[in-house]
């Protein structure tokens, strides 16, 4: 399993860098924050739809002023993505940044703060790309962002030949 070869916090990043897949692969401009506030922003569309993201996983997160105030801006959804994990059926939750006050809190008691509404399927192309990309996973890091950029490639093809 991912976790128990690369521990919590390698798990947490590629699993984060696997939900930015994912709305890549839906159409998303996703920029990474090289200081981690938010996590990611994806935006498409004109005018540009787009969220903010903080993505957390373990059965406790904190979640810190700095992390909340990073998504919540006026151009983009507040969203903070808890991963729920271990599961049957990995899946995220998608809360409104906006609503959740700073503290740590286990996902249970979280599960009260208001749900955001994507507007694409975003658990069903996370399970896609965790398929898709769970070897590359396994090898690290720099396997999994090589095999990303690899998919990049090819989404890119499919879309100038449509």
């Amino acid at each position: 399993m991912l976790v128990d070869r690369h521990g919590s916090q390698v798990f947490g990043q590629q699993m984060q860098r696997m939900l930015a897949h994912a709305f890549r692969r839906a159409g998303f401009t996703v920029t990474s924050n090289a200081v981690g506030v938010p996590d990611f922003v994806a935006s498409r569309g004109l005018p540009p739809l787009g969220y903010a993201v903080e993505a957390k996983t373990g059965t406790r997160v904190n979640l810190t002023k700095r992390e909340l105030e990073g998504v919540r801006g006026p151009a983009h959804t507040a969203v903070v993505a808890i991963l729920l994990f271990p599961d049957f059926d990995p899946r995220w939750l998608f809360l409104d940044g906006s609503r959740i006050p700073p503290g740590m809190r286990s996902v249970r008691r979280l599960r009260v703060y208001p749900a955001v509404s994507l507007d694409f399927d975003a658990n069903g192309a996370f399970r896609q790309v965790l398929s898709d990309f769970h070897e590359a996973a396994l090898d690290g890091s720099v396997a999994l962002e090589v095999a990303f950029l690899s998919d990049r490639v090819r989404w890119a093809g499919r879309s100038s030949r449509a």
